[in-house]
């Protein structure tokens, strides 16, 4: 490695210090998704520190660079700067002594992206975990294997105070038949109160990542139901579909279609450390797969595209909630040695960013976790112990303890119960929606509705099983 050429590859004033990665870094598409976008390029600097990072945002200002946007997390240092139609994201790691500096050519600035609403009386923010067809008992592996149905797959909906919503992920196709989204449709009119020929709003969508369970219902929304919706931002940080696993051809065509009919929506493709304002919710992006591009080699290490999810913190005034998506990758007994290395790679990239100085995790602490990759790995204990939630959602099929198909899933299980949650608090998403109100005194209250199927025989599955917790509050 020390024979390869180390210079500044990026049309961006030159960082002065470090030592620069051998190559930059593709950083995926924009809105699009299309691969002719792949323009943003992300270049590492080992061995730099502090000081130097100061030295790179006064170079920025020196030439004519705008400040728009820093923020710092246990001593990292996150920044925006703009200039004329240039965006800059640069973040430093002390942990690690490592800057990152971001040519991103896709969105929009931070400070220009979010909004906010002050809640009225009466008004709080709900989180929903929409019901899915799951195989009843997580038979599958990722396959339906029954023809019909799959372990995997997701969709979440946040109702804010303000009357809009975010949809996050969607489901695999079998979860998001056009009837199953058309149930989705009349579910968005009920929680916002919004009768036809009214169209709903939708603050954003979000996809964590790009996989095909992860994209079905909000697609459906976009092919079937754009005349019943205004969708006004759009976020996600996907890499470059030249990494092996993800992305691809569907996703293209969704953004093709997306742009085509939400032609003025803003985009944001989230960087670790952006916070920022969705009506009267926080956002904090806490990793996306940009943490793990290798500070000498330039290319990713990461060797899971589950890795690559983007994870969000979330604050609902006196609450907040760690949404993981499938940034766990697999389960433990399924995976090589080199995997499970790259796997503590992820674990130790993500807690020594956030370890303070008394070797605590304050920044990582939440009182709701979305458990990882529909809970197919145990090997994410300390994770678990580090958010230490009270509330936790799995977005996996709802049965016994005892008739789940997967020794992974007991283990999830037992960690979660480990850390204090009571089974009345771990809400499966294969057959109710279960929902979390946070209302503004910081008290939070649960509720669930059936899951709205459209599939007879789902139903009649569902029949030979017990759910997990037939006492939730």
């Amino acid at each position: 490695m020390e024979n390869q050429e180390r210079i500044w590859q990026l049309d961006a004033p030159e960082y002065v210090g470090g030592v620069f990665s051998c190559a930059a870094y593709n950083d995926g598409a924009d809105v699009s998704f299309a691969p002719e976008s792949e323009t943003s390029r992300l270049q590492v600097i080992s061995n730099t520190n502090a000081e130097e990072f100061a030295a790179y945002k006064m170079l920025l200002e020196k030439n004519g660079y705008q400040n728009t946007f820093s923020n710092e997390i246990n001593g990292n240092l996150f920044v925006e700067y703009k200039k004329g139609d240039s965006l800059i994201y640069a973040y430093f790691n002390p942990c690690v002594m490592e800057a990152r500096v971001i040519v991103d050519t896709a969105s929009m600035p931070v400070k220009d992206f979010g909004y906010t609403y002050v809640p009225k009386d009466g008004e709080a923010s709900t989180f929903y975990q929409y019901a899915l067809v799951y195989d009843p008992a997580g038979n599958g592996g990722g396959k339906f294997s029954d023809g019909k149905h799959t372990n995997s797959g997701t969709f979440c909906i946040i109702h804010l105070a303000d009357n809009s919503v975010i949809l996050i992920d969607g489901g695999y196709s079998v979860q998001a038949t056009p009837e199953i989204s058309a149930g989705v449709m009349q579910f968005l009119r009920e929680i916002t109160g919004i009768q036809a020929p009214e169209k709903v709003r939708v603050a954003s969508i979000f996809i964590s990542h790009g996989h095909n369970d992860h994209k079905g219902n909000i697609m459906n929304l976009v092919y079937h139901h754009a005349d019943e919706l205004i969708i006004e931002r759009a976020m996600y940080n996907f890499p470059s579909v030249e990494f092996p696993g993800g992305g691809g051809k569907p996703f293209a065509e969704f953004g093709k279609n997306f742009i085509e009919k939400f032609p003025n929506v803003k985009f944001l493709k989230p960087h670790t450390g952006e916070k920022f304002m969705l009506a009267d919710m926080q956002i904090e992006v806490v990793t996306t797969h940009e943490d793990r591009v290798n500070p000498e080699t330039g290319k990713s290490d990461l060797i899971d595209y589950n890795a690559t999810s983007t994870v969000l913190k979330l604050t609902f005034g006196k609450r907040t909630f760690m949404a993981l998506a499938d940034w766990g990758g697999n389960w433990t007994c399924a995976i090589h040695e080199n995997e499970m290395a790259a796997y503590r790679g992820e674990e130790a990239k993500l807690l020594g960013m956030y370890r303070d100085e008394k070797g605590e995790y304050p920044f990582l602490k939440a009182d709701v976790v979305q458990v990882a990759h529909h809970a197919i790995n145990d090997w994410m204990e300390k994770v678990y112990q580090t958010i230490d939630a009270d509330y936790a959602f799995i977005a996996q099929a709802d049965v016994r303890y005892d008739q789940m198909a997967h020794g992974c899933y007991r283990r999830v299980v037992d960690q979660l119960r480990a850390i204090g949650i009571p089974d009345q608090r771990i809400y499966f998403e294969g057959r109710r929606t279960h929902a979390l109100t946070f209302n503004q005194d910081g008290t939070v209250t649960h509720s669930s509705t059936p899951i709205r199927c459209f599939n007879d025989y789902y139903l009649g599955l569902l029949e030979k099983f017990e759910p997990f917790c037939a006492d939730q509050d």
